[in-house]
């Protein structure tokens, strides 16, 4: 990952705490007896060998059978249930594999959550091939979608797939029109380039695997698109377009039928008949009035509600780690690039993740009156602030896991703090659990995924521990994880089907066990 820029953080303090033992004195554990909810080995979407023996292994040193359940239930969640599509290419010699991947009880495959459902396998993938080939495949999908529409953040199955699921469409006013034969929802939001960006460099590293990536050309296409796009945004609200839609080319995408690229000139605009605010946008659609700073407008938040001012930090933090590795991706495989282009879309990558990364620490940080330096959510560039965070990833609780920040910086201490208080309009406390939640859901709804994040930024092994407890009393009795939770109602939640969320949870544990070794309590496996 991209590290601080030691000009711009306050020097990182030693680590509070980082070997304390479990302190606290607990009260024994009451069996919850979670059950298996994986379903039948032959109704599963996809098997991994590699993931089946993680599972074996991890469980078999876990104390907690609740715990351990969970992990069995949850990790491999996303390839049991939500891979709708795989073709591995076999007989193109592997070149080009494709996979769609659903987000669970929503038939569509969103740029951010399949990054989000696929990261935790990628450790393993130079393991197993067939799964090293699904998440390559997801990546060549992503990039097909997103040379056709980088504005848009969940699609359809490709026109190379099978027969597309319908439903029935909103009525949007969106510039640039789309497809709605393509196009699930068409909600510009600056994490899901990101998440793109972060696939790609992610599975490069792990894999080695850059022949295959960079010598697509719907790759690199989409690549040029999505810099277009954030060059795109980066103007103020009241700048005009910087070029006219009579000279913006239409893009065909490679190794598909008929698909062409929408124009981006024309900026971005998203008006819908709802009466929910945050699902439209104002200003005729254009969305919250923003000054040029180095900023990207994002008009959606990750979990698709509209942003109030567009200049969201946490996902401006995440696109400049992300163009940074992509930078590096570049300039470390250059030299099998005969045409030369890469160099130079490395210098384009590393220019403008560098400026973004300055303008949130010019304008995104705020001096707050109780805890001193934090992050702002949002900002506009004219001075205006807001303060809150969200649970969906990224967010300002999850800045360590993009690699913007280390989780000891004073700075991102101090912004935990406020976070994770009353403080924050989103932190919700009850008997069941206590957390961040957001818009989205509402009022004393508490998202799981943000215990998880606690327990991946946290540093002390209580902390872990005390996230950790709250994940397994709000399942319900399911074993698996949702999308949001009653803060003291474990049986009044969001979304039984939830893949993100089940990942997610997975690689806390995996996390856990490699940092945390002893708030797991490991065990000898029986022989």
């Amino acid at each position: 990952m991209y590290p601080p820029d030691e000009t711009t953080t306050q020097p990182i303090l030693p680590p509070p705490c980082q070997d304390c033992p479990l302190s606290k004195p607990r009260p024994p554990r009451i069996p919850l007896h979670l059950p298996n909810a994986r379903p039948m080995v032959a109704k599963r979407k996809f098997t991994s060998d590699a993931i089946e023996q993680v599972v074996q292994r991890v469980t078999a040193v876990m104390a907690d059978r609740d715990l351990a359940a969970l992990f069995r239930n949850c990790y491999p969640n996303t390839l049991d249930t939500t891979v709708a599509w795989f073709h591995d290419d076999h007989a193109n010699d592997y070149k080009r594999p494709r996979s769609f991947i659903v987000t669970g009880d929503i038939p569509a495959m969103w740029i951010r959550d399949s990054t989000q459902q696929l990261l935790p396998y990628l450790p393993f993938a130079p393991l197993d091939y067939d799964l090293q080939n699904l998440i390559l495949g997801a990546i060549k999908v992503q990039a097909t979608y997103l040379a056709y529409n980088p504005y848009a953040n969940a699609f359809r199955m490709p026109p190379d797939g099978p027969k597309p699921v319908h439903h029935q469409t909103h009525g949007d006013r969106v510039v640039p029109p789309y497809d709605p034969s393509i196009v699930w929802e068409a909600k510009y939001e600056l994490d899901s380039l990101a998440a793109f960006f972060k696939l790609s460099t992610e599975y490069v590293r792990i894999t080695k695997d850059s022949i295959r990536l960079i010598q697509d050309k719907e790759w690199l296409q989409a690549v040029h698109r999505v810099l277009d796009l954030i060059e795109e945004q980066m103007r103020g609200t009241w700048e005009e377009p910087r070029r006219s839609k009579e000279k913006e080319p239409h893009y065909s995408l490679v190794n598909t039928t008929s698909l062409k690229g929408v124009p981006l000139g024309e900026g971005y605009r998203f008006l819908r008949t709802t009466d929910i605010p945050t699902e439209t946008l104002g200003q005729d659609g254009l969305g919250g009035v923003v000054k040029r700073c180095g900023l990207v407008k994002s008009a959606f938040r990750p979990s698709d509600d509209a942003t109030t001012m567009p200049f969201l930090i946490p996902a401006n933090a995440m696109i400049s780690v992300a163009l940074q590795d992509l930078a590096m991706l570049f300039e470390q495989v250059s030299y099998k690039d005969p045409l030369a282009v890469l160099p130079i879309l490395a210098e384009r990558c590393r220019s403008l993740g560098l400026t973004i990364r300055e303008a949130v620490f010019r304008h995104g940080v705020v001096q707050h009156p109780k805890y001193g330096q934090v992050f702002a959510y949002e900002v506009d560039g004219f001075g205006g602030q807001m303060l809150m965070d969200d649970a969906n990833i990224p967010s300002l609780l999850s800045l360590p896991l993009l690699g913007f920040i280390s989780k000891r910086d004073p700075l991102y201490l101090n912004t935990r703090k406020y976070v994770l208080s009353d403080d924050n309009p989103w932190f919700f406390r009850g008997s069941q659990i206590e957390g961040v939640g957001g818009p989205h859901v509402g009022r004393d709804m508490v998202w799981p995924m943000s215990a998880m994040v606690r327990a991946r930024t946290a540093t002390t092994a209580d902390e872990v521990l005390d996230a950790l407890e709250m994940l397994k009393r709000t399942t319900a009795g399911t074993g698996l994880m949702h999308e949001s939770v009653n803060k003291n109602n474990a049986t009044d939640f969001t979304r039984s089907w939830f893949s993100w969320a089940n990942g997610l949870f997975g690689e806390t544990i995996l996390e856990v066990l490699e940092e945390w070794p002893e708030v797991i309590e490991t065990i000898q496996p029986a022989d």
